[in-house]
């Protein structure tokens, strides 16, 4: 078992890995607490938000007062920002990661994790959609152990690990939301299970 103090560094200098590090530590509320007196300090307490539950699907451009939000930001408000800037850097359509983005909202709408592909298609199509498809994608492949997960993870590895040295700020943002979404939706279905045997 991972303590979660021993992932402050981590978290500080690597959002992305710490979180897929601390995943499991997510499901359960104890042991999600102290992962959130690790990140809080860190981030402020708007990363608690996005570690319960997610950012939530992409809200339109982003507000001018959002791009006032500090860059290490984990903040749920910070992803208009993050999605802005990287539209703005991106190339002309890209035939290659149009596929990619369609092939992600097949892949996940077929795990249990269906319901997540609103965080997909709520993204103007390009980076800002290729980013949270390859890391919802990715975790809910790590979750559920789903083979075409894994299989479009490896098609399009490098495509990602293009992206993120293009775009390294929104690809750590949606690693981390995409571990703290498939972590609650896991949390949903373990209440759910739950219920059914109590009834």
């Amino acid at each position: 078992h991972v303590d979660p103090v021993e992932t402050r560094g981590l978290w500080a200098r690597l959002p992305g890995a710490a979180a897929i590090v601390s995943g499991r530590m997510l499901l359960r509320s104890e042991t999600r607490s102290a992962v959130l007196e690790v990140v809080v300090p860190l981030y402020g307490p708007e990363a608690a938000d996005l570690l319960n539950d997610g950012a939530g699907p992409y809200a339109g451009p982003a507000k001018a007062e959002t791009t006032a939000v500090p860059r290490s930001s984990l903040s749920p408000g910070r992803i208009s920002a993050l999605v802005t800037e990287a539209a703005s850097n991106s190339s002309p359509a890209d035939p290659p990661a149009a596929e990619a983005e369609a092939e992600a909202e097949r892949v996940l709408s077929r795990t249990p994790y269906a319901r997540l592909v609103e965080h997909l298609t709520a993204r103007p199509t390009g980076p800002a959609r290729l980013s949270i498809a390859c890391a919802l994608v990715a975790r809910a492949g790590a979750w559920s152990g789903n083979a075409e997960c894994k299989q479009f993870e490896r098609r399009h590895r490098d495509r990602w690990a293009d992206l993120a040295r293009s775009a390294p700020e929104l690809v750590a943002f949606d690693l981390v939301s995409a571990q703290a979404l498939v972590a609650g939706a896991e949390r949903a279905a373990g209440v759910g299970r739950q219920r059914d045997r109590e009834s």
